[in-house]
Order: C-alpha cells, then structure tokens, then sequence
C-alpha cells in the first residue's frame, strides 16, 4: 500500500521502512531493498512493540545500514495505547524491559511497506 501511494504521488508521499529486530540481516536486507529500489527516504520503528530500548543491539545492524545508506530513523520511545487490556506495553528507555519471548513478542507486520506520510509543501 505505501509503495503504492509513493508512486502514485511522489510529489506527496514519502515512505519510510518499519523496522523489526527478530528479522536479523534479513530485515537489513529489506531495508536496504525499500531504500534502493522502492525510493523509501528512512526508516522507523516503536520500541515498545518489541519491549527493546533504542540501544539494544539487536537494533545496531539497522543503525548501521541506516548510517551507510544515509538515511533517517524515526522512533516513538514512549506510548500511552493499549493494544491488549490484558498485556499493556511499557514505555521503554535505557533499558530492556523484556519479559516474553521473542516468538510471542514479535510483531506481525511486514517491514517494508508500513508508513507513507506526506512531503514538505513548497
């Protein structure tokens, strides 16, 4: 769908590639894929999804993708939404708070094709 609307309307929208720290060198890959050949200008993520701070390192492979493909990371640190009444996601900072498994914590998106949003006006 965002890469739809990228090249439907470029002059609009711009993309940015969700990251997922369970997808490894693989979701580097994609990431590089969505910025190379889909035009996508940066990458984002939410910590919280995933109960990593921002400086785990299973989030340094993307940092230095990022860094070599000189682009942007977007990140929400913090969250007030509750997406399951009986597991409410904490806000993460410095440190991981994770408390369930990777396999039950994942999130079940797609990396690539997450957030389209609209360019600078002129």
């Amino acid at each position: 769908m965002v890469v739809k609307a990228v090249k439907l309307h470029p002059d609009r929208f711009y993309g940015l590639a969700g990251l997922d720290p369970w997808e490894g060198m693989r979701g580097v890959r994609e990431l590089e894929h969505a910025v190379k050949d889909l035009g996508f200008i940066g990458a984002h993520f939410y910590p919280h999804w995933y109960e990593l701070a921002p400086d785990h390192a299973k989030w340094y492979p993307f940092y230095a993708k990022c860094c070599e493909l000189d682009i942007p990371v977007q990140m929400q640190v913090g969250q007030s939404m509750i997406y399951d009444p009986d597991y409410r996601l904490r806000s993460v900072g410095g440190r991981s708070r994770s408390t369930r498994s990777p396999a039950t914590s994942r999130n079940s998106s797609s990396s690539v094709s997450t957030l389209a949003f609209p360019g600078p006006t002129r």
